[in-house]
């Protein structure tokens, strides 16, 4: 009898065994496949580092080529410059000694004899001797007259002794140059003095004349620089009044949708008719009873600007104490109240027995009054249709340009350059400058070195800065009491500063500026040292610091530079680590360019961060690593 278990037995085996060489089969190809990828990937790997050191070797016998043909070229110019020099040289002692066989009646100077006047036709050089090595006497401008004393007898045969007419000096004088034009001219023998001094008095006419003209062309430069100045100021007026009538467009259209804008809290405000004072603001307000009524002439103190939609909701308070809503408008759109006084010109209902507003100032005064009315009115301009905060920085603007603007002027008549540092500098700085220049200028005379103290008490003199990759240490004053030390103070730390850092008295001058834009003294002379004494750069630096801390630094604070960092170079400036604004397109890129980005975004910063800071620096990868990194 068959037995099919066996058949079944056989068949799982076959099936086992032909899986079994069919996954062989498999691995060997996929061993193959592997060996094959990785030979390729090494043959891949051989050449490309083959071709990158044919390129590279390449590239080497392109620069030994290059610094050779370099070579060769120098030589040939060094060796072209040194024939020259050899030919010239040459050819002047081949005249020279052409000259010398002349006979003496053939000589340039055999034409003159004693006794001539000659006229200089150019500058001429008078020496002590004969010899053109001899010492120089006189140099003889032009349409000199001289005497002549001697003629000489050297190998040149030019030289000749003369007696200058105006002087009387004395010495030689070559009558030819060496490209043998005339330096004398004949034809003054017969002068007489008379003529000697008519010939003065027309050079003299003929100078002043040319100083004439010389001052009217610059006359008429300052006229036109003049001219264009008005022109700029007429321009900068003719804005100014666009802006105010802008100004009073928008005040005039937000007083149509909010009339109680137009109002100020502490403003005093006078009635125009009868007003009805009530307890809320809300006219629709179930129990907004009347708690006054007010006639014309009552004065007001806004308290509250109301911010009901209507948007004419005022809470005020009478003469009497008495506090309550009222409107700014009727329902007719006329204006029931007045502004008398804004709130910065007085102090209000204060003063024992005054009558609202306090006491005026400028009573009994009409021009002061009337200085204070415009005063007012400018006040009022300036506050309504915006903020107080808004219209204080409105008004801090005006006062900073209109300095600047003045600034500018002075400058200008000095024929100098405004420092790039006032464009940033703030009101109060612009106006510490701006008495700095109206101060009258004295001279500046080096102090004598302040006695050094004993060796057991500290020393006041400035700080050194602190080793590379330390902290820039600022210089310290000793401390003093009162008003009188602290001047002396500055002058002990002014006299310690020169006599430590050997500074000049121009040094010192730039030194006061850096003070006066609003910086302490110590802080101002840290500046200076670290910006290698460069004045501009160093109100840059104070003034970006500043900015960037957004508070100015106090004194006695530190700088702390990245490890290797030379402080010197460190000082220029200290920007924070981040680059504002998009970042530029590098489709301009170079190669090179290209490089020094890629090596910035290395130093852990992405790409945009890297092309930022690398524009920003003027293309120094150096700098812009510098500021990525502080």
């Amino acid at each position: 009898m068959f037995d099919f278990d066996d058949l079944d037995d056989e068949e799982e085996a076959a099936a086992k065994t032909a899986a079994d060489e069919r996954l062989a089969r498999e691995a060997a190809e996929a061993a193959k496949k592997s060996e094959e990828e990785r030979l390729r990937k090494e043959s891949d790997e051989a050449a490309r580092k083959a071709q990158e050191q044919r390129a590279k070797e390449a590239a080497e016998a392109a620069k030994r080529a290059a610094e050779a043909a370099k070579k060769a070229e120098e030589e040939q110019s060094a060796k072209r410059a040194a024939e020259a020099a050899k030919k010239a040289e040459e050819e002047r002692l081949a005249k020279e000694a052409a000259e010398a066989s002349k006979p003496p009646s053939e000589h340039a100077n055999a034409r003159y004899s004693s006794g001539m006047i000659l006229e200089s036709v150019a500058t001429t050089i008078m020496r002590a001797a004969e010899d053109m090595d001899s010492d120089i006497v006189l140099r003889l401008a032009a349409n000199s007259l001289v005497q002549v004393l001697e003629i000489g007898t050297g190998p040149t045969g030019k030289r000749v002794r003369v007696r200058a007419r105006a002087g009387g000096e004395e010495g030689w004088v070559s009558v030819i140059a060496q490209n043998g034009s005339l330096l004398f001219k004949a034809g003054a023998a017969d002068s007489t003095p008379a003529q000697e001094v008519q010939q003065a008095e027309d050079r003299r006419k003929k100078e002043q004349q040319e100083a004439q003209d010389r001052q009217k062309r610059d006359q008429d430069r300052a006229a036109e620089e003049e001219r264009r100045r008005r022109r700029e100021l007429e321009e900068q007026r003719e804005a100014e009044r666009r802006r105010e009538a802008e100004d009073s467009a928008r005040r005039q259209q937000a007083s149509a949708s909010s009339p109680a804008s137009l109002f100020n809290v502490g403003d005093v405000c006078k009635c125009k008719s009868l007003v009805l004072m009530r307890q809320l603001e809300s006219l629709s307000a179930a129990g907004n009873s009347v708690v006054g009524r007010l006639v014309a002439d009552d004065e007001l103190e806004i308290l509250q600007i109301g911010t009901d939609p209507s948007g004419k909701r005022i809470k005020v308070k009478d003469q009497k104490g008495n506090q309550g809503w009222v409107s700014a408008l009727s329902s007719d759109g006329s204006q029931l109240l007045d502004v008398t006084r804004v709130a910065e010109q007085a102090d209000l209902f204060k003063g024992t027995g005054q009558a609202l507003g306090g006491g005026s100032p400028t009573a009994g005064n009409p021009r002061a009054a009337a200085l204070a009315a415009a005063e007012r009115r400018h006040a009022s301009a300036m506050s309504h249709g915006v903020g107080e905060e808004k219209a204080k920085q409105l008004r801090e603007s005006s006062q900073r340009e209109a300095m600047l603007k003045k600034i500018t002027e002075v400058y200008s008549k000095k024929k100098e350059d405004v420092p790039i540092s006032l464009g940033s500098a703030n009101l109060e700085a612009l106006q510490k400058h701006w008495d700095h220049l109206q101060r009258p200028v004295e001279p500046v005379s080096k102090p004598e070195p302040a006695p050094r103290p004993a060796p057991a008490r500290p020393s006041p003199a400035v700080t050194s800065l602190a080793p590379v990759g330390g902290p820039m240490q600022t210089p310290q004053m000793p401390a003093t009491g009162g008003v009188q030390g602290s001047q002396e103070q500055r002058e002990l730390l002014l006299q310690e500063a020169m006599v430590t850092y050997n500074l000049t008295a121009r040094q010192l001058e730039a030194l006061e500026s850096l003070e006066l834009l609003g910086f302490e003294l110590p802080l101002a002379l840290e500046a200076f040292l670290a910006c290698d004494r460069n004045q501009e750069l160093a109100a840059n630096y104070l003034i970006e610091s500043q900015a960037n801390l957004e508070a100015p630094m106090p004194a006695g604070s530190s700088i702390t530079l990245p490890p290797g960092v030379d402080p010197m170079a460190f000082g220029l400036t200290r920007l924070p680590p981040v680059f504002p604004g998009p970042a530029p397109a590098d489709v301009g890129l170079q190669a090179s360019d290209r490089e020094a980005v890629r090596r910035l975004e290395e130093l852990g910063f992405d790409r945009p961060t890297a092309l930022k800071a690398f524009f920003a620096c003027g293309r120094d990868e150096e700098m812009a690593a510098n500021r990525l990194l502080v």
